[in-house]
């Protein structure tokens, strides 16, 4: 009416769904989880990418691991990286709360990202990382905890192909062994 008053007939602009949001985590397990800030080395310089959660995430399922990395307001993704035996992680030079490494980042490029963006996304090359935590421990804890979870997946496998070859039995998963209890 144009004195600025709200009428009691409008309606909302746009209708939020009731849907529940899936993130692509429904089926995986924290294992570990510490506020960091996320640096990429592009161009022979580091890169500040975003600060959040960085947590190491396993599948119940296939019990693969990853680290994944959401911005603080957690509303989009900085790092989704698979763990495997062969990644390693160094004490980041000049602080005693940081680490280096690098992965495939899995993150999709955006739709304004530059071409190039999009190419190292398609080789699937490998990009070094830096994560530095608040806690000076933080880091040592992610190193030990990741170097312990490797040895723990490459355990798994090598008892899932003993199973495979008739050799034995499948080391059991948290879920089946709840289901055992039922």
């Amino acid at each position: 009416d144009g004195d600025g008053t709200a009428r009691g007939d409008s309606k909302p602009i746009y209708q939020m769904s009731s849907e529940p949001v899936k993130t692509g985590e429904e089926e995986d397990e924290c294992l570990f989880c510490e506020f960091a800030q996320l640096f990429e080395f592009e161009s022979a310089t580091w890169k500040g990418r975003g600060k959040g959660n960085l947590r190491i995430n396993r599948n119940l399922k296939d019990h693969r691991a990853r680290l994944v990395m959401k911005g603080h307001n957690g509303l989009h993704l900085l790092l989704n990286a698979n763990l495997w035996d062969g990644i390693n992680f160094s004490k980041m030079e000049g602080t005693t709360h940081g680490l280096t490494f690098a992965c495939v980042n899995h993150v999709r490029p955006s739709g304004q990202a530059k071409k190039e963006e999009a190419e190292k996304e398609e080789g699937k090359e490998l990009t070094t990382y830096a994560v530095r935590f608040r806690e000076k421990n933080a880091g040592e804890q992610l190193a030990s905890f990741i170097e312990c979870t490797k040895d723990c997946l490459a355990e798994l496998k090598r008892e899932n192909k003993k199973e495979e070859a008739g050799e034995g039995e499948a080391i059991p998963t948290e879920a089946a062994a709840a289901q055992e209890q039922v």
